[in-house]
């Protein structure tokens, strides 16, 4: 083969190869690393044949020029002879015709044919190994596939096109390979490969050139490793399956073995498999951790002592020591332990080493005698002391905690630890963590004691907490220099015992003393913190938290004692507690505006840092906080009324009534500039599409907001007792004008406050969640009690919303309902100007307002209005003694609505409510209430409201207007009835024209049958009337249903003036009714069904001038849905007893006369048709089918 087609074949990677040279100290490792790296050069530049020089130069440097083949092998790797050994590539190289072969082109070519005939000699061929030259391949490919120094480099022809024939397992040399079965395919997949090590000559050295490639290859298994799925996956997750551990454990077991193999021959191999053991220290086995390991790895951590800490790997291995000390509850050799402690100690002053020593001191206390953890713990004391920088690290605290509350609970006098900790505490952005940590110390030391937690038996004796423990701990706590701090950790005390108190088994004199004076020493830490409320920072901040998270303790303590009962009633702890939630929950300026900007943007920065003030401990104890601010306050409000000192009062009235219209105050301005904000309407969307909604924590965060003030105001006026509001004369005024007490002025500040919060308070339901109803609920009973009822009109107006409309804000239009949500309570007690004024002259805007889907309005402000609107309504129509000039006038405009906008925006239910509740809001002077539950089937609940005649039932202080407005009032209820009867006959019209079309008739029948069930609910709304409408329209009422039924006749028009007719005789009547004797009432009852035709005729007479349309079709068929509608309406207990006797009357003339009709009918048909067997059986099944509801009828007469 002539050179110049030698130098055409060469393949060139052009990336770097893998260096490790930087690992190397001594010059003999600097110069072996240039030669190999020099070698590997050589293959990349596919100079293969000329390796013989830098190998056999690295022999020279060997030391030694017989290398033995070493014993040690780690599992998990699989090894090949190490083919860059001298004597190893000669023989490669004797059995090759000719060293100028080894190009990659004829490599890669031997490999694609499985044969090695082309480069080797055929008259040996029978002789060579072709194991070691196989192997000699696979380690050359091997190199190019990964050992590369960028880790993102794309692997580059025609080497990729073999590495993937190597992963489908279609490489020709794979299937007549002479090396071990699926060699190939396991060492390219798993990248696990590695030389068999070589000692130099009978010394217990390795080869230095042979570690150097074995670090290579090592090197190239943990890049690998680290970019596995698997290992992403377990970094990521807490829990791992069984499988995924047993995985894991093989991988670390390489490393342990590779780290004891190579820790007096590798740097690079020791430090790099001791981190990767060092970062799943938590998982390796117990067996692991034998003298020789831990023997190693202190050999190995004095080497590294010597280094700057950030180059050294101190650090794993005190952490490897860490989860030793944690996962053997004994040493195997007290000298090795002893000797790593004392190590440990000699390097804990380094600041970047002290969590892990102090772990490892902690956590070995258990474990070694009570004087040498008397002296490791003044140690630790002095170390935590003198590390200023520890204490303002939120990390490095979160890690030591549990090691320091292990070691605390352990030893006899643990107040060392605890003042060194208090003292040199500096994080004073997370001073709280010290309650918290002192919680967490008293319960450990409670739970090891056996005295709380699962599995405690009460009746076998237990131990208890030695006194001399507590009172160290606790004295600690007594640290003037640090008052806040101190404050906090006795806090933790304090709460982490009381379980112990509480314990009725364990309660004893000598354990209610320590509690009491713990709780004497909280109580006087925060007093005097009290007094230096303003000079001292954070101050307000720590009373508050700490008085929350206790405030269900000290709240059981009887308030005879001299200190907790100054707690209770000392205004700067009101005021402590009102300053520090108000600081949580305040926002920058201008955070709506940068929200939006970073939602506009795509930052999610801003959002990101607000969910983290949302998850933050202080801001979630604001629930305890608000709990204990409204004790607080109740109890503050209450010493004030049983002040004598009127001057003292008053005062002291006003500065707890401006502290608690800060959070109205606070809550406005809120409320204003989320209005405002653009992002209130705004759905922005991320780069990866998906939604991103600021909005949503927004909401939470208001939502939170409503929780804490519903808190407040439960605590506030309903945990307690129940208040009654007084009024009294205000002496300075000269009008006398009427003034609320004190404490209800308190309760309507509330009012206001919760008309901001409405658009949260809605996304729980109308009626919000159970403490808000509640809460509100006794707020309007109280100002129910308010007298006189001008008083009441004040209150609401308060709060009332002007100019509202369409165009009006969300925001605007929550709190709008809210008014309407809390008038419609009080409608009763407001005038007819106010509710006319700011009620319903606002909401007939919203009475046809368009919603998008009835069944389905979720959070929809469109729906809330249009729901809240029509509820308005129907409260106005329940109330007739009080505004029956105001439905006269909307009468007619809200019967068209109800009729115009069925059935596309308004459903049938509110329909058949609305029309039921102005007709009777028409026809009576008597407020009924509950117009939402009229068509439920517990109808014996509003037997009472009906059972004595509306007509007679008459006002305390009848007026002129009253007894002129009854026929006027029947006129435009007659009118509401008509608008009904003509809707009947136009659906009538439709349906008949539907019939005559037969274009399709699939999709005409199913409109002819919508048709004919919405005629049918206008039907039923007719029938409902009788229930609500006076005796004379009835009389009329009656007389158009009849001509329906029976007839098939629609009254669409007459004369309603002629009610007047039917008003004189129903006065007769009455008088009449006044003289008869009870006797002559009992005949008048039995010929009460042989007048039945005379009155039909006077009723005849007053529809004479009516106008009728008779139809060709059945409107109510017998037995039919609508029939039994009928039946309803006639039978139902809301009806009174003249009402009843009368329409009972009627039906059964009206059932009779429909049957006789049928049968005639039936007759007529018989004698037409072949099947009259059959009609005559159908007949009378349905006539014994309706004797059941005929009786039932007749026996209610």
């Amino acid at each position: 083969m002539s050179s110049n087609n030698k130098e055409n074949e060469k393949i060139k990677i052009k990336a770097k190869p893998l260096d490790l040279s930087s690992y190397t100290k001594s010059d003999e490792q600097k110069l072996i690393s240039r030669w190999a790296n020099q070698l590997i050069n050589l293959i990349f530049t596919d100079n293969i044949s000329t390796i013989g020089r830098p190998i056999f130069l690295l022999r020279h440097l060997n030391s030694s020029s017989r290398n033995t083949l070493a014993v040690n092998r780690c599992p998990n790797v699989l090894y090949v002879p190490d083919p860059f050994q001298a004597d190893t590539i000669q023989s490669i190289f004797i059995q090759l015709k000719s060293p100028s072969v080894l190009t990659w082109g004829n490599i890669l070519e031997c490999l694609k044919s499985g044969s090695f005939t082309t480069i080797l000699e055929q008259k040996d061929y029978d002789e060579i190994d072709l194991s070691s030259i196989e192997s000699f391949f696979l380690v050359l490919l091997y190199f190019i596939c990964y050992a590369h120094q960028d880790l993102d480099y794309q692997l580059e022809e025609p080497f990729a096109e073999i590495l993937q024939l190597i992963m489908k397992k279609e490489l020709k040399i794979m299937q007549t390979s002479s090396l071990s079965s699926g060699l190939w395919e396991t060492v390219f997949k798993k990248r696990n490969l590695r030389f068999e090590s070589y000692a130099t000559g009978n010394s217990p050295k390795y080869c230095p050139s042979n570690v150097y490639f074995n670090e290579i290859l090592d090197c190239i298994r943990l890049r690998s490793q680290n970019q596995s799925n698997f290992i992403k996956a377990i970094n990521e997750k807490g829990d791992h399956s069984r499988v995924e551990l047993e995985q894991l454990g093989r991988l670390l077991q390489c490393s342990f073995y590779t780290f004891l193999e190579f820790s007096l021959f590798s740097e690079y191999l020791t430090i790099e498999n001791i981190k990767i053991l060092s970062k799943y220290a938590k998982n390796l086995p117990t067996s692991w951790f034998t003298p020789d390991f831990l023997q190693t790895t202190l050999n190995l951590a004095k080497r590294e002592k010597e280094k700057p800490v950030n180059e050294s790997c101190l650090k794993e291995i005190l952490e490897i020591y860490v989860w030793w000390m944690k996962k053997n509850s004994s040493f195997l050799s007290m000298t090795l332990a002893t000797d790593i402690i004392e190590f440990v100690l000699e390097v804990a002053s380094i600041p970047d080493l002290i969590c892990q020593s102090t772990l490892i001191i902690c956590s070995a206390a258990d474990k070694l005698s009570a004087e040498y953890v008397l002296r490791l713990s003044n140690i630790l004391a002095e170390l935590l002391s003198n590390d200023k920088q520890l204490w303002k690290d939120s990390e490095k605290i979160t890690t030591i905690t549990p090691g320091l509350a292990h070691l605390m609970k352990l030893i006899p006098y643990p107040g060392v630890i605890s003042t060194a900790m208090i003292n040199s505490w500096s994080l004073s952005e997370e001073n709280y963590k010290l309650l918290h940590i002192y919680h967490f110390i008293l319960k450990e030391k409670l739970q090891e004691a056996g005295l709380i937690g699962v599995g405690v038996i009460k009746k076998k004796k237990r131990n208890s907490i030695n006194n001399g423990w507590l009172f160290e701990i606790m004295k600690s706590c007594e640290n003037k220099e640090k008052p806040v701090q101190s404050l906090y950790a006795m806090a933790g005390i304090l709460k982490g015992f009381h379980p112990y108190t509480t314990d009725n088994f364990l309660k004893s004199n000598e354990s209610s003393l320590v509690f009491d004076k713990m709780t004497k020493l909280f109580s006087q830490k925060i007093l005097l913190l009290l007094d230096q409320l303003e000079n001292i920072p954070d101050a307000k901040e720590c009373v508050a938290y700490c008085f929350s998270e206790c405030f269900n303790i000290i709240e059981l303590i009887e308030l005879d004692h001299k200190t907790f009962s100054k707690l209770f009633i000392d205004e700067r702890l009101l005021k402590a507690l009102f300053d520090n939630i108000i600081n949580q929950l305040k926002l920058e300026d201008d955070f709506f505006d940068n929200m939006y900007k970073g939602s506009i943007a795509k930052d999610n920065s801003y959002m990101e840092s607000f969910a983290k003030k949302l998850e933050n401990p202080l801001f979630n104890s604001l629930g305890k906080q608000s709990k204990a601010f409204g004790v607080i306050l109740w109890n503050h409000i209450d010493h004030l009324e049983n002040l004598y000192n009127l001057e003292r009062r008053s005062a002291g009235e006003k500065r707890v009534l401006n502290i608690y219209e800060g959070f109205t105050n606070f809550l406005k301005d809120l409320y204003n500039k989320w209005k405002d904000c653009k992002l209130n309407d705004e759905n922005v969307k991320s780069l990866n599409d998906k939604p991103i909604r600021p909005q949503e924590l927004i909401l939470r965060y208001f939502r939170d907001f409503l929780f804490i003030y519903t808190m407040i105001t439960k605590c506030l006026y309903l945990d307690p007792h129940p208040h009654t509001p007084t009024v009294y004369d205000e002496d300075d005024d000269p009008q006398k004008k009427r003034k609320i007490d004190f404490r209800t002025c308190m309760i309507l500040n509330s009012l206001n406050a919760f008309s901001y919060l409405h658009f949260v308070t809605i996304s729980f339901g109308e009626d919000g969640f159970d403490i808000w109803r509640d809460v509100i609920e006794e707020i309007i009973s109280q100002i129910e009690q308010l007298k006189p009822d001008g008083l009441i009109e004040d209150v609401v107006s308060q709060f009332k919303v002007e100019d509202i409309s369409i165009n009006s804000s969300s925001m605007e239009k929550y709190r709008f309902i809210f008014f309407l949500y809390v008038s419609k309570r009080l409608i009763s007690y407001l005038s007819l100007h106010f509710v006319h004024q700011f009620m319903y002259r606002p909401i007939t805007q919203f009475l046809s307002i368009q919603i998008t889907d009835s069944k389905n309005n979720t959070n929809n402000i469109n729906y809330d209005l249009f729901n809240s609107s029509h509820k308005t309504c129907l409260s106005i129509f329940e109330n007739p003694e009080r505004f029956k000039k105001l439905i006269l006038s909307i009468a007619d405009d809200y019967s068209n609505l109800l009729i115009h906008d069925y059935p596309n925006n308004i459903d049938y239910q509110r329909l058949r409510q609305g029309y039921f509740s102005l007709i009777r809001g028409l026809s009576s002077s008597v407020s009924f209430n509950n117009s939402e539950a009229l068509f439920t089937d517990n109808e014996e609940d509003d037997v009472m409201m009906y059972d004595e005649p509306v007509e007679e039932q008459k006002e305390d202080n009848p007026t002129l207007d009253n007894k002129i407005n009854s026929e006027e009032c029947d006129i435009v209820a007659l009118r509401c009835l008509l608008k009904l009867t003509n809707k009947i006959y136009k659906y009538s019209e439709l349906i008949t024209s539907s019939s005559i079309n037969t274009t399709d008739n699939n999709k005409n029948n199913s409109y002819k049958a919508q048709l004919i069930t919405e005629r049918g609910h206008f039907i039923t709304i007719l029938f409902d009337q009788i229930q609500c409408v006076s005796i004379p329209v009835m009389e009329i009422l009656l007389e158009i249903i009849k001509q329906i039924v029976l007839n098939n006749c629609i009254i669409i028009d007459f004369n309603c003036q002629n009610i007047h007719a039917i008003h004189q005789k129903h006065k007769k009547n009455i008088d009449d009714k006044d003289k008869r004797t009870i006797e002559e009432e009992e005949e008048e009852e039995e010929d009460m069904v042989n007048e039945q035709q005379d009155d039909t005729d006077k009723e005849n007479s007053i529809l004479a001038s009516s106008e009728k349309i008779t139809l060709c079709e059945d409107l109510v068929p017998l037995n039919s849905q609508l029939w039994k509608s009928l039946y309803d309406t006639v039978s139902s207990a809301r009806l009174d007893r003249r009402k009843a006797e009368r329409c009972v009357l009627w039906y059964l003339s009206l059932h009779n006369t429909k049957k006789n009709n049928a049968k005639e009918l039936n007759n007529d048909d018989e004698i037409k048709s072949k099947k009259s067997n059959t009609i005559d059986n159908s007949e009378d099944n349905e006539s014994e089918d309706d004797q059941p509801s005929i009786s039932k009828l007749k026996s209610k007469l």
